[in-house]
């Protein structure tokens, strides 16, 4: 039997992610619970985005595994080819995210799950962010496993994706797949490359300062005194306690590209005005508090007074009694300032993290080989009732083509017998499929006990449907139809598709020189007969990135054309070329620009 024609495709279905705006902390609220790494929310403290530890396979909305594995036997049961097709994503199942958020509010309450941490694909021209990595796979030399592999390289990042795997194998790279899937680690195993972005704190200086100043003042008199006896006792206390202490952190972290010399200034100038605030001793925090005056000893009547008899015969003289007057008086004060100040100086950044991880398909086998929808074995050469599965596959080249350019291809299939009613299917693929994986489907139809190698052919017709134009018919005549034995076809439309490059040779300065202010480049191509024309490229002198590139589906056998118009900066001026042709049947074209000058032609003019 010949081998069958072995290809794998992969492609990325998209979806809109809710939480692409989320930014992480890399340093706060870090932590790991259940072995699932969670980092926290900059502006919420109480939401928490976890990190996926690697792929697996998905599950659709009935709960079904997206994943199924075919075989193909003889009539000696050896192993003619296979087909295997599944879809993967990156996320936790749903009943893991909620074991995980309970887990989570016993270490933190109040805290709750958000999703998966934001991831953004690598950058780069050998960037790739998803990877099949297996030995059947990979191995596309000739007479190999594989014959031909297309990827997309682009992995299920946003919430809701997947990314669809499909492949068909010879018989020996059949059999090999199938028999490592019966093994705790299987041939095929998925890679995805990504990263995050998290902030960072880049610069951070702390100046905090503590002044307090404690005075206490007591002072008291006891006096007893009456006729000729007096006792007096006096007592003062003045205490002052000052205490003055100034601390400053300054971290900063390397290799993070901050420019932190305006942080230093600010803290510099905030340490200096602080230090002289602290110290002056006239109307700073080190001003002393007014002392408070004590008891004083006149304040306690004496002696009592003299008479005047006794100050006139007496001549003044003589021991005067005391002053009745028993009293004790107490003064106490006690002044508390105390001053604190503290600055937080933060500069913050953002880094991108890198996240490498890779899930194995090995132990699906002992958990789903008796699921018909997942594996199964079919008998190519059972007469009595076997049945055959005939794939319709899109070519992975033309994907795109389905955002702009294809409403849909439609497959009219059908099986003629002798004996027995003609089998009919109808399929068709639409861009809801396509971004959904759907990238490939059946037709089956039984062999109803045929013997010979007649019950292989069908036939077949393929229906093109492109936007703003008529549908095209393959094969055109009403009754024609194309005949096959093939278990897979690839549905390829009737255009052909164009990668288009450009490229000034210049930079802002050239641009500036020149008097150029920007480009325009447009297309004109035909599609389904009828012409079509768009700008499909401004290059403007202040672009981060000169190289632009587009796509475009034009018919065979014809040639697209460019023209590129060159504006004059501050003016009206332009100049253009014209159209250009590009050589029928073209895949790819790089358009490389020398830039015009306007400030010549200007001298120019002024000299005549």
């Amino acid at each position: 039997m010949r081998p069958l024609i072995a290809a794998i495709g992969i492609v990325c279905v998209a979806a809109v992610a809710g939480n692409a705006c989320a930014l992480v902390s890399y340093d706060e609220g870090r932590r790991t619970v259940l072995g699932i790494a969670l980092l926290q929310d900059v502006k919420n403290p109480d939401q928490y985005y976890y990190i996926p530890p690697f792929p697996s396979v998905s599950v659709n909305a009935n709960g079904d595994l997206e994943f199924l594995c075919l075989g193909f036997i003889d009539a000696k049961s050896n192993m003619s080819g296979g087909i295997i097709h599944f879809l993967c994503e990156f996320k936790l199942p749903d009943e893991a995210v909620k074991e995980l958020q309970e887990a989570l509010e016993e270490e933190v309450p109040g805290a709750e799950i958000a999703g998966a941490v934001p991831l953004l694909e690598p950058e780069g021209e050998d960037a790739t962010s998803f990877e099949i990595i297996s030995a059947v796979l990979s191995d596309t030399a000739e007479g190999g496993f594989t014959r031909k592999i297309i990827s997309s390289g682009h992995a299920p990042l946003t919430p809701g994706s997947k990314a669809a795997v499909a492949a068909v194998l010879s018989p020996q790279g059949a059999t090999l797949l199938w028999n490592t899937l019966k093994e705790p680690t299987a041939d095929i195993s998925v890679s995805v490359h990504a990263y995050y972005e998290a902030a960072v704190e880049g610069y951070n200086a702390r100046v905090s300062a503590d002044i307090s100043t404690v005075y206490s003042h007591f002072s008291s008199v006891l006096n007893v005194q009456q006729g000729y006896t007096r006792r007096q006792l006096r007592r003062i206390t003045d205490e002052m306690v000052r205490k003055a202490t100034i601390k400053i952190e300054v971290t900063e972290r390397a290799g993070l590209g901050i420019d932190t010399a305006s942080m230093d200034a600010i803290t510099n100038l905030i340490t200096d005005k602080l230090v002289n605030l602290m110290f002056d001793a006239e109307t700073g925090l080190s001003k002393l508090p007014e002392k408070e005056v004590a008891v004083e000893h006149g304040q306690i009547p004496g002696r009592k007074k003299a008479s005047w008899f006794q100050r006139t015969f007496l001549g003044g003289s003589g021991n005067q009694q005391y002053i009745t007057d028993n009293q004790y008086v107490m003064k106490k004060r006690e002044d508390i300032q105390t001053n604190t100040f503290f600055i937080d100086l933060t500069k913050r950044t953002t880094i991108r993290v890198p996240v490498h991880t890779a899930g194995n398909m090995g132990g699906l086998y002992d958990s789903f080989k008796d699921d018909q929808k997942v594996f199964r074995v079919v008998n190519l050469d059972d007469p009595s009732f076997e049945m055959r599965e005939v794939y319709f596959m899109v070519d992975n080249e033309y994907l795109a083509a389905f955002q702009d350019t294809v409403n849909f291809v439609s497959v009219s299939f059908r099986k003629q017998y002798e004996k027995s009613h003609d089998v009919t299917e109808q399929l068709m693929f639409d861009s809801r499929d396509i971004s959904e994986g759907r990238t490939s489907k059946p037709v089956r139809y039984p062999r109803l006990g045929v013997t010979d190698s007649s019950w292989l052919n069908y036939e077949y017709r393929v229906n093109w449907s492109v936007r703003d134009r008529p549908t095209v018919t393959i094969p055109a005549g009403e009754d024609e139809w194309l005949s096959a034995t093939d278990s897979t076809i690839a549905l390829i439309p009737p255009f052909t598709k164009l990668t288009v490059g450009v490229e000034v040779d210049g930079t802002e300065d050239d641009f500036l020189a020149n008097g150029v202010h920007s480009a325009r480049v447009e297309m004109r191509w035909p599609i389904v007969g009828t012409m079509r024309s768009a700008t499909k490229a401004a290059l403007r002198y202040n672009d981060q990135e000169p190289r632009k590139e587009f796509i475009i589906y034009y018919d065979r056998d014809a040639a697209p054309e460019y023209r590129v118009t060159w504006y004059e900066k501050g003016g009206t001026g332009r100049q253009t070329d014209g159209w250009q042709t590009i050589a029928s049947g073209t895949t790819e074209h790089e358009i490389f620009l020398p830039l015009p000058s306007f400030k010549e032609e200007a001298e120019t003019e002024g000299d005549e």
